[in-house]
Parts: structure tokens; C-alpha cells; sequence
């Protein structure tokens, strides 16, 4: 969540900065929700693929 706020907000003081657009507190709110939610799915697939053993470490040893 940090990192997708983060991104978003360099974009935004880019868009500032070369005033190529316009700084929106409203885009930086969505865009990390957006984040967020993308990376829910994306983490619930791990769970439930760790979970029945599909997954294996990439670590050597194991």
C-alpha cells in the first residue's frame, strides 16, 4: 500500500513540477485504493496455492 502511494504521489508532483496535468488529492486516493485492490487477488492466489502445496520455494536446500 505504501508503494502504490508512493508511486502515485511521485506522478502527481511530476504532473506539478512540468505542470503537465493537474494535482488531484482525489487521484492519489484513488489510485492507491486501486492498488490495494489489485493486489488483493494477486495475494489471495499465493494463499490459496501455498495452501495446497502448488507453489514451491525457489530457495536451494529445500
Amino acid at each position: 500500500m505504501i508503494a502504490t502511494f508512493c508511486l502515485s504521489f511521485t506522478y502527481e508532483i511530476l504532473q506539478l513540477l512540468f505542470e503537465l496535468g493537474s494535482f488531484d488529492t482525489d487521484d492519489l486516493i484513488l489510485n492507491t485504493l486501486g492498488g490495494v485492490i489489485g493486489y488483493l487477488p494477486i495475494k489471495l492466489f499465493y494463499i490459496v496455492f501455498k495452501k495446497n502445496g502448488t507453489i514451491r520455494s525457489q530457495t536451494k536446500g529445500q
